[in-house]
């Protein structure tokens, strides 16, 4: 004999919202354990990386932040601010005669510079602001070795969030969600590439550069 229910329907509405409510606070939990121990990890790995990198470890300015890595690292000065503002900056001894920037911060062509094509559309697509100084004369060979080093910065992180290079640094800043501080690891391996690029710039500016015994 089949059996039969005649009573109301009882409302179940609110079994559906704990759940959520639940699911809710354990992620906010999680992620907040996830943001103290990523910041823990760094605290612990910024000191080795220094003395990995022969890299000044500064204080931080913050109780709970890392502090600056500042140094010479593979002939250039450079500076890594992995909470405050995070970003790896590496400069130039000699002014470069590029301004490349996956960003718009040029209306309009500078003075005394020129439309740069990068050679690559993909290059040219990235970055927005393309000029060099209008003496700059490379040739096939450094435009090359100059797209290999910006593709192998550009490959190397998802967390890139902009890349300068002007006539003093190249400045890349760097997104890794919150807590917004760089892990060591990236640090280790992005800060040869930008050296790299460092020396591909410098090669190019110095080669294009007209000496003075050139101009009389």
């Amino acid at each position: 004999m089949v059996g039969c229910y005649l009573g109301l329907p009882m409302d179940l509405g609110w079994t559906q919202a704990l759940p959520f409510g639940l699911l809710m606070f354990a992620g906010s939990a999680i992620a907040a354990r996830r943001r103290k121990l990523r910041q823990s990890r760094a605290g612990r790995n910024y000191p080795l990386l220094a003395g990995k990198l022969g890299l000044e470890l500064e204080p931080a300015r913050y109780p709970g932040w890392v502090g600056r890595l500042r140094g010479r690292f593979q002939g250039f000065d450079v500076l890594v601010e992995p909470d405050e503002r995070p970003r790896i900056v590496v400069r130039f001894a000699a002014a470069s005669l590029l301004d490349l920037r996956t960003y718009e911060h040029w209306k309009r062509v500078p003075e005394g510079y020129q439309v740069l094509s990068l050679g690559k559309r993909r290059l040219d697509q990235r970055f927005i602001n393309r000029f060099g100084r209008t003496q700059l004369a490379p040739d096939a060979a450094n435009i090359d070795a100059l797209t290999t080093a910006l593709e192998a910065i550009l490959d190397s992180t998802e967390g890139l969030r902009q890349l300068t290079i002007d006539a003093d640094r190249i400045e890349c800043l760097l997104d890794y969600g919150n807590p917004p501080v760089i892990p060591a690891p990236e640090v280790e391996r992005l800060l040869p590439l930008l050296s790299a690029l460092a020396e591909r710039v410098t090669e190019l500016s110095s080669e294009s550069a007209v000496s003075p015994s050139e101009t009389t």
